[in-house]
């Protein structure tokens, strides 16, 4: 296993390729995760990229975990051959270590939506970032991104958010990933227009001990700042 630090960034990312692809395609991939990272991440959680931050690829795991405590991620990966899952695992986890909430909560399933949200605010923050770049190799893996990014949420349950059932809301802190991802659809426009409030929103966590909406977002207005309202009365809209 080797150790690779991310460029403008105090994260290190620890993976043995074992599946090497040939150049230019190697070099094009590695620089399309490495060099894209700090700044996606800068626009959806402000300076986490200055926190030490250890990224380890484990196959041998069953899921993604994270320590958020200790700033440390599992991948279920080998490597970053498969770019797109790399930067949906690496959304979602990255949310639980800046946030570093407490999972044994009655919403901390809300967590779980924001971090699928977060999964796809990076996908498509690498896909801009791509877009632009002036290697058409790494432009080449925006179109495939994008597309991984609708399958993604294409895997969902439609749900009815303003008759969430008692024990959603109350028995099963993690939820249900496909209702989490259909709701994390619904929501995603609000994000994508402000990525920002993402990082504001980990002053909710403090709320995760609220298992009813309406107490839920009636504090929520005096957790976050009064400019991200407008973002936070939308997200209310969806439920109540």
């Amino acid at each position: 296993m080797k150790k690779y630090i991310v460029p403008e960034t105090n994260w290190k990312m620890f993976f043995q390729s074992v599946n090497e692809l040939p150049e230019p395609f190697s070099s094009a991939l590695h620089s399309a995760i490495f060099d894209y990272l700090a700044n996606t991440a800068q626009d959806i959680f402000p300076n986490f990229k200055d926190e030490n931050l250890a990224i380890i690829f484990a196959p041998f795991i069953d899921c993604p975990v994270s320590f958020p405590d200790d700033n440390l991620i599992f991948l279920h990966l080998q490597e970053i051959n498969e770019h797109s899952q790399v930067i949906y695992q690496l959304g979602h986890e990255l949310l639980h270590v800046y946030y570093k909430s407490p999972s044994n909560t009655p919403m901390f399933w809300f967590e779980e939506v924001l971090c699928e949200v977060s999964s796809h605010l990076f996908l498509h923050g690498f896909v801009k970032e791509w877009s632009n770049s002036d290697n058409p190799l790494v432009q080449s893996f925006a179109d495939f991104t994008l597309s991984y990014s609708n399958s993604q949420l294409q895997e969902s349950e439609l749900v009815n958010l303003k008759q969430l059932p008692l024990d959603y809301l109350k028995d099963n802190p993690t939820g249900n990933r496909k209702i989490n991802t259909y709701i994390a659809a619904m929501m995603l426009p609000v994000f994508q227009k402000r990525p920002d409030f993402l990082a504001e929103c980990r002053k909710l966590s403090e709320l995760y001990v609220v298992a009813d909406l309406n107490t839920f977002f009636n504090k929520a207005y005096s957790h976050i700042s009064p400019e991200y309202h407008l973002e936070l009365k939308k997200l209310e809209t969806l439920f109540i």
